[in-house]
Formats: C-alpha cells, sequence, structure tokens
C-alpha cells in the first residue's frame, strides 16, 4: 500500500511539474504572439507613412497620416497591456502612459495634461484596450480640432468612482469648442 501511494504521488508530481511546463510554455507563446502583434501594427503604420509620401493629394494624405497615427497609437497600447505576471494593469499609471504617447505622437510639447483620479482599479485586458481607444481619440481630437490655436492648452481628464464597480470619465479641454449647429447624430467623421 505504502508502495503504491509513493508511485501514485511520484506519478502526481510528474504530471504537476509537466503541467507547469506547459502553462510556462503557453505564456511564452502568449507573449511572444503579442509582441509580433504589436510590431506589425506598427510596421503596418509605418508602411502607410511611407505610401503618404507619394500622395499628391493632401485629403489622402492627411487621412493616410491618421491611419499610421492610430495604427502606431493601437500598437504601442497592445505592447503596453499585455502584463505577463497578471494581465491587469493600474488606471493611473497606464493613463500617463498613454497621454505621454498620445501627446508624443501629436508633436505637442504645449499641451498641459492633468489626471484627477478618484478611482484606481485593475483593468482588465479587455476593458483597458477599447478605453484607450476611446480616451486616444477623444484627447487626439481634443489636441488636433479644440486647441489648434492655443499656445495655453490644457486638457483635463478626471476619472470617478461609478455604480457598482464602475467609473466615469470625463475629458474637457479648454479650446474653441463644437462650431454652431454641431449634430452628433450627423458627423460624419469618427
Amino acid at each position: 500500500l505504502v508502495h503504491w501511494m509513493q508511485q501514485a504521488n511520484y506519478k502526481l508530481a510528474v504530471e504537476r511539474e509537466r503541467n507547469r511546463q506547459l502553462a510556462e510554455m503557453r505564456e511564452t507563446l502568449f507573449r511572444e504572439l503579442q509582441h509580433r502583434v504589436s510590431n506589425n501594427l506598427q510596421l503596418v503604420g509605418a508602411l502607410l507613412s511611407l505610401q503618404r509620401r507619394t500622395v499628391a493629394d493632401e485629403r489622402a494624405a492627411r487621412s493616410l497620416d491618421e491611419a499610421s497615427r492610430r495604427l502606431s497609437l493601437v500598437g504601442r497600447i497592445s505592447r503596453s497591456l499585455y502584463d505577463s505576471e497578471t494581465g491587469r494593469h493600474r488606471l493611473e499609471p497606464f493613463l500617463r502612459q498613454l497621454v505621454r504617447d498620445i501627446l508624443q505622437a501629436s508633436g505637442r510639447d504645449d499641451v498641459r495634461v492633468t489626471l484627477d483620479i478618484g478611482c484606481d482599479p485593475d483593468l482588465p485586458p479587455g476593458a483597458s484596450v477599447p478605453m484607450a481607444l476611446v480616451i486616444a481619440e477623444s484627447v487626439s481630437n481634443a489636441i488636433e480640432h479644440g486647441l489648434a490655436e492655443r499656445s495655453d492648452a490644457c486638457i483635463d481628464i478626471h476619472v470617478m468612482p461609478e455604480g457598482k464597480g464602475g467609473m466615469r470619465i470625463e475629458i474637457a479641454d479648454n479650446g474653441c469648442g463644437l462650431p454652431a449647429g454641431f449634430a452628433v447624430e450627423q458627423a460624419d467623421s469618427l
């Protein structure tokens, strides 16, 4: 009976080690996949930027610039989101890095950004990506459209708890505001 139990324990230890090695291999493959995906996104963004040099139409050139910028930003977001340790991220450092990346991509170093974080939950990647894209688009639009003519440009980002485990994010700027007669239902842009 003792010999049989020792064999069972040995087999269990061997199986546990095999499972640990498989989990480690899966994690390594996942990290490599994420690394390649973000590299490919940034490569496509760079190719669009190169293609832009051959386009004479200014509207098409701006569209290629915007697509290139967005792809590069998504690549950087993707790279920063997939933490191999936990897969979760603290909101404040994540937002600070995201805003730095957006400002760097815009070429504006005169925009003052304040973050008021009233809650700091862990963010799973499933929530982080769409939130990052919405914030990136909002901040980019503020820089490009609302703050284009301002030398004292300022963007305020407020994060507050809301409901059960939720949060509310407000982004405001001191720019020119929406044009007269603007209706979001009739807008044809992103």
